[in-house]
Formats: structure tokens, sequence, C-alpha cells
């Protein structure tokens, strides 16, 4: 069964089209990047070598995805695959329709729609679970809404990939800033994510009332895409202009409510820069949100020793429920889609 729930135009918009969703200096780069490929692509042609095309025998994978949220499913539906190619797909009424693209570019593994990912996107789509872990940044809110709890908050993805959190709380009326590493086919496709869901969430005619779409929609419109390594200072300092109207709100610069890194810590020579990058982007009551799994790459208690480190900065740190999602591969330990999830906030 193919990870789409329905075919979508898979042609890329033009990079025209997605200036709004990031800013003039990622524009540029971008811009720069496309002329450098296609000159390569002009050179290579010259020489007659032939690049691979897909032969009819080759299963097909849509470029856009869908992917949908679910009450019943911790996974949501699609972005894994299932044995059961004949399964009939049943979307929940309610559910969140959420379009994301998985860049070409390997780099960081972000060419996959991880386990992590899934989890903490059908969480931020259900209200009750969305409250329940998001409860001390609500509580010191004064946040007492039973809906939309994601409404007018700020939220920043680190390492986003395909973006699914990010493009979920857009959905929800989050303002959303989504960052990963300086790939260029990445934030080009994680932008592109950015503009096909607001427009989707401008065409859909569902759950929404009509006097709370408007509100929805401005967040959505402020939606940005830019490139984030981790522990840079000047990249760290965009992503907050970008949240500020792009450095013209001099005054009450405003920081993120929420912080999601799905699958981040494999890697546990990052860490360090993770958490430097946590202390700097995170409101003062803001929570910075870590579901992740043990992929084997390096001894579990290793990964797990980013506790310790957390606590050493000044963050008090909650262990919250693990789960076990289905692998996005039938060739991949069930053990490497078992999500953790840690919560991180500032120590009182």
């Amino acid at each position: 069964m193919d990870r789409s729930l329905e075919q979508d135009d898979d042609a890329p918009f033009p990079l025209s089209e997605l200036r709004e969703r990031i800013s003039q200096k990622t524009y540029e780069w971008l811009q720069k990047s496309e002329e450098e490929e296609a000159a390569w692509k002009a050179n290579v042609e010259e020489t007659n070598f032939l690049f691979h095309t897909s032969s009819e025998d080759e299963e097909y994978y849509p470029r856009v995805q869908e992917w949908c949220s679910s009450l019943t499913k911790v996974d949501g539906i699609g972005g894994y695959f299932t044995e059961d190619v004949d399964q009939e797909v049943k979307v929940e009424d309610g559910a969140l329709r959420v379009k994301y693209i998985l860049s070409d570019a390997g780099g960081g593994h972000g060419d996959d729609l991880w386990a992590a990912s899934r989890y903490v996107s059908n969480i931020l789509a259900d209200d009750q679970k969305c409250r329940d872990i998001l409860k001390p940044l609500l509580e010191n809110t004064g946040n007492n809404s039973e809906r939309n709890l994601l409404l007018g908050l700020n939220m920043v993805e680190l390492g986003a990939g395909a973006g699914l959190p990010s493009w979920t709380a857009m959905h929800c009326g989050a303002r959303v800033v989504s960052t990963d590493q300086a790939i260029p086919d990445r934030i080009r496709c994680m932008a592109e994510c950015a503009e096909r869901n607001l427009r989707h969430m401008k065409s859909r005619k569902d759950t929404l009332a009509d006097e709370g779409k408007p509100r929805f929609w401005n967040n959505a419109e402020s939606a940005r895409v830019c490139p984030c390594n981790w522990g840079d200072d000047e990249q760290l300092d965009e992503v907050i202009n970008l949240l500020n109207n792009e450095g013209k709100q001099k005054e009450g610069r405003c920081l993120f409510d929420v912080l999601i890194a799905a699958d981040c810590i494999y890697i546990p020579e990052s860490h360090g820069l993770l958490l430097e990058s946590i202390d700097k982007l995170l409101s003062e009551p803001g929570l910075a949100l870590l579901p992740f799994a043990l992929h084997g790459n390096t001894k579990d208690e290793i990964v797990w020793n980013i506790i310790s480190l957390a606590k050493e900065r000044g963050f008090d740190v909650d262990i919250l429920e693990k789960k076990q999602l289905t692998p996005q591969s039938a060739y991949m330990d069930t053990k490497r889609a078992l999500v953790h999830m840690l919560r991180l906030r500032r120590g009182c």
C-alpha cells in the first residue's frame, strides 16, 4: 500500500510561489541553489550522461503525500507501509488531513516520516491528549479552553525533516516556524509543505466555524521555514526574527511556547548543541517536546544521558508514557518505532 491517502498534484511549486514562507535571505540561497543545479544538469547533458528515469515496472510513490490524524490509531493514518495492500483506509470525521513531502536529500535522515513525528503530530491533533502533554504550559498561562489549545501559540520545530508536527500545529492554529539543516532541497520541500497546507486550509469546508476561520488562517499565513543548524547563533536569531515579523517587532520580542524536536537525539554528540538551541528559543513558561526512538546506532544509556545534560542546563525533565507505533518499513525493527517522550521546561 502506498503512503498516500489521495494523490495530489505532484509538480513542485515554483520558487516564486514560496516567497511568503521564507525570508529574503533564504529565497536568494534557494534561488542560487536552483541555478547551480540547472547548470550542472546542462553540463551533464552535454556529456551525454543518461539520467535514470522510472520504468513502468517500478512502484510509484507520489511526491506529495498525506497523513491523517486519528483518535483510535496511535500512528494516525499514513506514513508507513502495511502488508495488507487491500486494506481500506478509513479517515475519521473531523480528522486533520496534512500534506507532506519527503525530500530527496537524505542528510540527517530527514527523508522519511519517522514514528516519533507521527506520534507527536497525532497528540497535537487530539484536544485531550494535547491538553495533557501541554498541561504545565496551559496552567502557567491560565488557558482553560477545551478545544483549539494550540490556537495562537508560537511553535518551532527543530530537525523537522518532513515537518509533520509543524503542519499539524499549523492546522490547529499555531504560529509556526519550521527548521532543519541547511540543505536546499529539504528547506524548499518544507516551504512548499507550508504553502500547500495553507491552501488546503483555505479550501476546506469542514469543522471550523466561519467566524473562527480568519484566526486560523491568519496564523497559518505567518508560517515560516528556514535553515537552522543547532548552536548557530546567527541562524537561531533568524528563527526568532521570523516569529517576530522578520525583526520588525522590536519591543517585547517573542520566543516560542512550544518547541518540538522529533527523533533528534539519536546522535549523542549533538545533545549539547540541541539543548543550547532549546535554551535560546524557548519562552520562560514554554515546553520542549522530544519524542524519540532508540535506533541501535549507539548504546541506549548514552542516548538517555540527555536527561542529565538537560538538568545541568536548568531544565526540569518529565519522562512521559512510551508508545509502540508501526515501523515505516517492513524491514525495520519494532524497537525503532517504540516512541519515548521527554518534556523539558525551565526549572522553577
